[in-house]
Order: structure tokens, then C-alpha cells, then sequence
């Protein structure tokens, strides 16, 4: 509503990047979904499908042309409707017995940061570290790298939010405005370092801080968004290795 981004924007639009609803019609040229399927569906709503992003390695994130629900920036309305139409390729079936309001941010705020753990290349068994890990991506991040096996190292700060990060399965807690982050995350992994970085954390400090304490071959991915941009851009990882 209030277009922090300063994002060029068609109205009127629909807000809303993220659902989770029941397919009622389809498609004459629809595979593999019913009438009655559960399905989620995410912020990236259409790819060109014919770009070298969309066409090779599974980059279709990074699509030359995207479609993005809710943002007035193609005319796509956003999830905060009655019905919507989605293409195949950014609809997820949704388990029996999953509630569709808790699934429903999972299609933004889960997919972004899981994407991210797997951009790490991490392996069962290794560091993994996560700033700004007391929010609500750093809590789902938290729950995934328990489950991919990862040990994973919250950074924030705060008691609450100490209480919280352990909560969502994180193995330890850097109190950022108590602790020295760089000592602490180096002393917590046997002084080498995380395997992975994930940055969550809006600011540069963290970034300056993670490359310091980084493991040697290790990788960083930048997730926060450090200023206003255009909304497109601000979907890159940037990996330093």
C-alpha cells in the first residue's frame, strides 16, 4: 500500500504475494492437477519460460521478464482476491491436512530462505549461520536447517529473541549487541568458521561481519535488502566463496 520501494506500479491492483488455495477450474492444456487440489502459490507468478535463466539450470528465478503478484508492475493482482489464475509451473500441491493459512507464507518467506540454505551448499553435519535469525524468515530458516541437518548459528539480539532462535531449532545464539559475533561465531565452530552464510539482516554490518568470520571456501548469501530498489534486482543471491 504505502510502496516503500517507490516501485512504478498499475492501478487499481490487488495486494498479496503469497497463498494457498483450491484449484475449481483448469486449463484445457493442464497436467498432473485436479479439480479439488490443494496448491500454493508464490510471488513470482509467470516466467517467460524462453530466456537463458528460465531455459537452463533451474535459474527461473532470475527471469529477464518475471510477473510478480500483487505489485501493480505488470498488471498481475495479488493473492487478496476471491480467485486467481496460476500457471503450472508456480503452483505446489499442499499436502492433505495442512492448513492452507499456515501454508501460505511458506510460499514467499519459506521458498526465499530455503532457496538460500540450499545456495550455501551445505551438507548435514556442517555450520550454517543466520543473521537477522529472531524475524520471520530467520525463523523459518531456523526450522529448515534443523530439518536439512544443518547446525545451525542465530545471530540477533535480545533475550526474547534468544528464546525464540532456540526454540525453532537453532544449536546456538550470538547476541549481537553483547557478544563479540566474529569471536563467538569463530569460538562456537571450532575456530574455523560456518560452512554457509545466510544474511538476513537489512545492513551492512553483519555482511562486513560474516566475511570475516567465514570458513575458508565457505559461502555467503545476501538476502536482506540493504536499500530501496527496484523490486526485481532485490531477488538476486549474491555468493562469495
Amino acid at each position: 500500500m504505502k510502496n516503500p520501494w517507490n516501485v512504478p506500479q498499475k492501478l487499481p491492483l490487488v495486494a498479496g504475494h503469497e497463498g494457498a488455495g483450491i484449484v475449481v477450474k483448469m486449463g484445457k492444456d493442464v497436467k498432473g492437477y485436479k479439480e479439488g487440489d490443494r496448491v500454493g502459490i508464490t510471488l513470482l507468478n509467470r516466467t517467460c519460460q524462453t530466456c537463458e535463466f528460465c531455459k537452463y539450470g533451474g535459474k527461473e528465478t532470475f527471469c529477464i521478464t518475471p510477473e510478480y503478484l500483487g505489485f501493480g508492475t505488470s498488471g498481475s493482482f495479488g493473492t487478496f482476491q476471491q480467485y486467481i489464475a496460476v500457471p503450472t509451473s508456480n503452483a505446489h500441491l499442499i499436502p492433505e491436512g495442512v492448513d492452507l493459512a499456515k501454508a501460505a507464507p511458506i510460499q514467499c518467506a519459506g521458498w526465499t530462505v530455503y532457496r538460500a540454505l540450499k545456495e550455501t551448499d551445505t551438507k548435514p553435519g556442517q555450520f550454517v549461520a543466520i543473521t537477522g535469525a529472531g524475524g520471520g524468515l530467520g525463523s523459518f530458516a531456523l526450522q529448515f536447517a534443523k530439518a536439512m541437518g544443518l547446525r545451525s548459528i542465530a545471530i540477533d539480539f535480545g533475550d526474547s529473541k534468544r528464546d525464540h532462535c532456540l526454540k525453532q531449532g537453532a544449536e546456538f545464539f550470538v547476541d549481537a549487541k553483547k557478544q563479540d559475533v566474529i569471536e563467538e561465531v569463530r569460538r562456537v565452530t571450532n575456530g574455523l568458521g560456518p560452512h554457509g552464510v545466510v544474511n538476513i539482516a537489512p545492513a551492512i554490518k553483519p555482511i562486513e561481519d560474516a566475511l570475516k568470520y567465514l570458513r575458508k571456501t565457505g559461502t555467503l548469501v545476501l538476502q536482506g535488502t540493504l536499500t530501496a530498489c527496484e523490486f526485481s534486482n532485490s531477488r538476486f543471491f549474491l555468493k562469495f566463496s
